[in-house]
């Protein structure tokens, strides 16, 4: 199958595992996230307290603000930074509302319950992002940088930018092949990984066309160059992963664009049940703040903002394990969307 497509999307793979090796999750770099720590942490407080509740209420309580503090600071502090920097609610300031508001009235498992799931969601989206920034710093670190330039009957090392169209360069047994070009003279095998994901190298010889990022064999190759240092399929690769690192899952861009509306909703809702509640419907002011405080627990978009992040790093590990890097977030909410495909 001919993998290289100059005018479409790549796909392509980026610290794969060999054949034979299994493809697995690193659960251990998981674990050892800062966020994820504090998240799971807050899960085994709140799982501690529960027990502890049946024989001594008081440490229980203690265990549970501990729980709160732990797996909650983060997205408070989040939450406040919106309301000071931009005056504006978000989800992370009202999540945590909901949990100190079930706290208020004695609900405090449910509330550390909330918080838990909100933390955990937080935790997976910054590993997820910080893996994807480690991926895009591995590849760029394969982009060469200068190139053995054939001029006559001498060799110059240039930078790679100073290569043009019809340079003759020299790639040495070894070398990464520093731009896209057709083998002159000599032959190789060359790994292309890099490009088409295909693990065994490919023989090449003269005519045949080498791209830039790729790693010659045990063979030095005369390459004349075809395309400048930014028009390289290598170059072209790191351009757009970086270009889907700012991509939004559509489900991500409407909660989004909810959650502004949605806060300030639910908070303003609950802010006149206590105010009018008591004259309108006769309740007295406690019952009327349990019932504000029950409304704001329940009202909390925890699940909805939750179910974002796990999905999609969920596919994502899927992918890796099947050794396909998909070329931004945004493919896997347009799936559901298409009648076939083509390979």
């Amino acid at each position: 199958m001919q993998a290289i497509q100059k005018t479409k999307s790549i796909v392509s793979l980026i610290n794969q595992p060999a054949p034979q090796q299994k493809p697995r999750m690193n659960f251990v770099s998981l674990l050892k996230h800062k966020e994820m720590s504090f998240a799971l942490g807050s899960g085994v407080l709140t799982l501690a307290a529960w027990g502890i509740g049946n024989w001594s209420h008081m440490l229980s309580i203690i265990v549970y603000i501990a729980a709160y503090a732990i797996g909650g600071f983060a997205k408070a502090r989040e939450g406040i930074e919106t309301l000071i920097k931009e005056r504006d609610l978000d989800v992370n300031l009202l999540m945590i509302a909901a949990a100190l508001g079930a706290a208020s009235i004695g609900y405090w498992n449910e509330g550390a319950m909330l918080i838990f799931i909100f933390a955990l969601s937080g935790a997976l989206e910054s590993f997820a992002s910080e893996r994807s920034m480690k991926d895009i710093s591995s590849l760029i670190a394969l982009k060469p940088e200068t190139a053995l330039k054939v001029n006559g009957d001498s060799i110059a090392k240039v930078g790679v930018k100073e290569l043009v169209i019809g340079d003759l360069v020299l790639v040495k047994p070894g070398e990464v092949i520093p731009a896209d070009g057709l083998v002159q003279s000599g032959g190789s095998a060359v790994n292309q990984s890099t490009i088409t994901g295909e693990s065994i190298p490919v023989d090449k010889g003269i005519g045949d066309e080498v791209y830039a990022g790729t790693l010659n064999g045990q063979g030095a190759l005369y390459i004349e160059v075809t395309s400048p240092a930014e028009g390289t399929i290598f170059s072209k690769i790191i351009k757009m992963v970086e270009q889907a690192q700012n991509e939004t899952p559509v489900s991500q861009r409407f909660i989004k664009k909810l959650e502004g509306g949605y806060a300030k909703s639910v908070v303003g809702i609950t802010v006149l049940l206590i105010l009018f509640a008591p004259f309108v419907l006769g309740w007295s002011w406690s019952y009327t703040f349990y019932k504000a405080m029950v409304f704001l627990v329940v009202a909390s978009p925890c699940a909805i903002v939750a179910s974002v992040m796990p999905g999609h790093a969920i596919s994502y590990v899927q992918e890796r394990q099947k050794r396909c890097t998909v070329q931004g977030c945004c493919p896997h909410g347009s799936v559901k969307r298409s009648e076939g495909s083509r390979f």
